[in-house]
Order: C-alpha cells, then structure tokens, then sequence
C-alpha cells in the first residue's frame, strides 16, 4: 500500500477552462459595470473606452480576466502548499535507521488530509522510499536536489501560458492603435477629395474622430490591464518561489 505512483505528482497548475470562463465572465461583468456610466457626465469616456472601441478592448478584457483567474487559483494553491509545512507528522526523535520507524513515518505523511496533493510530502514520502532502498544519504541528497529542480521547472511551466496571454494585452492595444490610425488616415483622405458640405465635412470628421479614439483608448485601456495585474502576477511568481525555496527547491 506504499507504492508510489511516479506518473502522477502534484503541481501548482491553474485550469485553463476555469480560467477561460473567468475571462469571459470578467468581461461580461465589466461590460456591465461601465454601462451605467454613459448617462452619467464626465464619466462618458469610460463608457465609451470599455463599450464603442471594439473589438479590441473585449479581447484586452478576456485576456486580462483570464490572467485573474490564473492568479486567483494559483493564490489558494500556494495557501494549501504552505499549510503543509505546518503538518509535520516527523517525531524528532525518531531512529531513521529502522525501516519500521521509517515504513511508520510515510503512514503518517499518507493519512495526512490532502495528501496526494502536497508537492512536500509526497517528496517526503518519494525520498524515503528511496532511502529505504539504499541507506545512501549522498543518493538520497542526489535525489532530493533533483525533485526540488523538476518541481521548479514545473512552477515554472504552470506560469507561462497565463504570462504568454498577459504579454498579448499590450500587443491588442498596439494593434488598435495601428488600426484605428489607419481608418482616421483613410477617412481623412477620403473627406479631403469628397464633397465640402458643411453635413458631410461633420460626419466625416466625427469618424475620423472614432478612429482616432479607437487608436488610443484600445492603448490606454491595454496599459492599465497590463499594470494592474502585471504587478500581482510577478509578486505571485515570487511567492511560488519563496514557497518552493522553503520545500528545499
């Protein structure tokens, strides 16, 4: 019954869906939320950013969202993982050199609650497996240095899709910018070689307007996106590290 299964270790990955749906539900509740804004005076031009500069910002927005729900996930993860420190079933005083006392120990670590979820204690558990069979403290430290490295590879790996979509917010605002500046170009010349009624000439110069409005504000929005969440992101890698450089990685 102490067989370890090696196909399968626990990791600090989020759920992509769960973070697709997050995205889509983010944008949906910040659609709403800025809805109101458009009777509301001064505060047109935050309705107009989120709801007449599309479909850039949606896709700034889901991204950005998306991003949220990695970190929201990845928060309560290290939370758990850290809580396992705090469960040590290892008696101080214990003879290493028995394999009862040590067949013992990984009984405890597996009763455990969450056991099969715990990146420390199924390493525990993996590097006393190995000791048993080898009695070699160099081995085992080989070992054990080995599992600390491939769980931060893992960590590392966990992060770089979310990083990867957070890195493509800044690029829609670009690619709104180029948009938008385009159409206003392309307006523009149209209204200098058009009619030069004064209607005409007001309309067309309202869409230039848009145009450059998208170019902008796609931007603008893009820039906040990526600040506000950019800065918990790097501050929630750092604590996977922190968390993982306490486990020995």
């Amino acid at each position: 019954d102490l067989v370890i299964d090696e196909t399968i270790r626990p990791s600090t990955y989020s759920n992509f869906l769960f973070n697709v749906v997050v995205g889509i539900l983010g944008w949906i509740l910040t659609m709403a939320v800025f809805l109101p804004l458009k009777n509301v005076t001064g505060m047109e031009y935050y309705y107009q950013v989120i709801w007449e500069r599309g479909p850039i910002q949606y896709l700034e927005l889901i991204a950005g969202w998306f991003v949220v729900g990695h970190l929201i996930q990845k928060a309560r993860q290290l939370k758990k993982q850290k809580e396992f420190l705090y469960a040590n079933p290892i008696d101080p005083n214990m003879d290493f050199s028995y394999d009862e006392e040590v067949t013992g120990l990984r009984r405890r670590l597996r009763a455990v609650p969450g056991f099969e979820d715990s990146i420390l204690l199924t390493r525990a558990d993996r590097l006393l497996s190995q000791w048993s069979s080898c009695r070699d403290v160099n081995q085992v430290g080989g070992w054990a240095q080995g599992d600390a490295d491939g769980d931060a590879d893992t960590a590392g790996a966990s992060n770089v899709i979310p990083q990867a979509i957070l890195g493509t917010v800044p690029m829609f605002g670009f690619i709104g910018t180029v948009q938008g500046l385009g159409q206003a170009v392309s307006g523009f010349a149209s209204f200098v070689s058009g009619t030069t009624e004064m209607t005409q000439i007001k309309t067309a110069l309202s869409v230039i307007c848009a145009n450059l409005g998208t170019a902008f504000d796609t931007t603008f929005l893009a820039l906040v996106l990526a600040l506000i969440i950019g800065i918990p992101f790097s501050n929630l890698v750092r604590k996977e590290n922190e968390v993982l450089g306490e486990f020995g990685a």
